[in-house]
């Protein structure tokens, strides 16, 4: 996990300049000072070699579907102007991609034959949906805890990620060995 690891390491960081220095100066670092005024969605489209360079690996392609995922959710939205933008949203958006990296990777390895799942497709659904959704709250209350609203550094984005991906993945082989039996 360690390409969506630096991937919401440097989306933080982007955000924590952006409330320390202010959105015009956040954007003029990356020559982007013609996008103020415009929504969050098109600021951070214009950031995706930024934040997810690409790669030719699979968990390089798995930062990279879960940031532009994200940008699809935001997408669907309310248009928000990139400078209006508070810091509980940018923690929901560094929430969503987070999650969406989280679940990818653990979808990855269930293809990968880590876990069996049922064969009954209901049964699957309904993990999949109670899987996307721990992740949800397990990212959203770890970043709560950590302060989000401050700076966090790589090293307390890997440990989010590590152990809600741990937590995660062992309460999928229990749903996967309920729904079996």
């Amino acid at each position: 996990m360690a390409p969506s690891t630096r991937a919401a390491g440097r989306l933080a960081s982007f955000f924590s300049s952006t409330r320390t220095e202010g959105a015009i100066a956040a954007l003029r670092r990356f020559d982007l000072d013609a996008l103020a005024g415009r929504p969050v969605v098109e600021v951070l489209a214009a950031l995706t070699d930024f934040i997810c360079p690409e790669g030719g690996n699979l968990d390089d392609s798995i930062a990279r579907d879960a940031f532009i995922e994200t940008l699809v959710e935001l997408a669907d939205g309310e248009p928000i102007e990139f400078e209006a933008l508070t810091a509980d949203q940018m923690v929901v958006v560094l929430e969503s991609f987070v999650s969406r990296s989280i679940v990818d990777r653990i979808v990855n390895d269930i293809g990968l034959r880590a876990i069996e799942l049922p064969a009954d497709i209901l049964a699957v659904e309904r993990i999949q949906q109670q899987l996307t959704d721990f992740v949800r709250g397990a990212v959203g209350d770890a970043l709560t805890r950590t302060g989000v609203s401050g700076a966090l550094d790589g090293g307390d984005v890997d440990r989010l990620m590590q152990q809600v991906y741990v937590t995660a993945f062992d309460l999928l082989e229990v749903m996967a060995d309920g729904a079996a039996q």
